[in-house]
């Protein structure tokens, strides 16, 4: 994971923190999962916008891929603030992505995390990211 002195820079192959507004439920309720970018690129629209492929942990039918176009509205050193685009049009839904690590996970996934967190052979302090493959990649994908 890129972390510029001046934001943060998503890479293809590692987890980062994901919260969706409005979440699935209701409009006030936010959505928080883990994901796994499986691909990033800026589109040359000259609009700000990124093509955001990841796996997302905490999908109510188990890890899904998912395929979004994102327009950047803000960058910080640990989140990317984003409008949710449907194509090239707007939607009522946001998406920020941050940095992840054990305050992260014990905030926003605290199932998960109390339910696996001793139970992996890399543990968080290890290595986050690769406390998350064993949690939710095929084995063959863990590094």
């Amino acid at each position: 994971m890129i972390k510029n002195a001046n934001y943060l820079t998503l890479e293809k192959g590692y987890w980062y923190g994901w919260q969706m507004l409005p979440g699935y439920v209701a409009d006030y309720s936010p959505y928080f999962s883990p994901i796994f970018v499986t691909d990033v690129k800026p589109l040359k629209s000259g609009k700000n916008v990124l093509k955001l492929q990841f796996l997302n942990a905490h999908y109510a039918q188990g890890v899904a891929d998912f395929d979004l176009n994102l327009k950047v509205l803000k960058k910080e050193t640990s989140y990317i603030v984003s409008e949710i685009l449907h194509g090239y049009e707007h939607s009522n839904r946001s998406g920020i992505i941050s940095t992840i690590d054990e305050a992260w996970m014990e905030l926003f996934a605290p199932y998960m995390w109390k339910t696996h967190r001793n139970h992996k052979t890399c543990t968080p302090k290890d290595n986050i990211q690769r406390f998350l493959d064993e949690c939710y990649l095929p084995r063959a994908m863990w590094r």
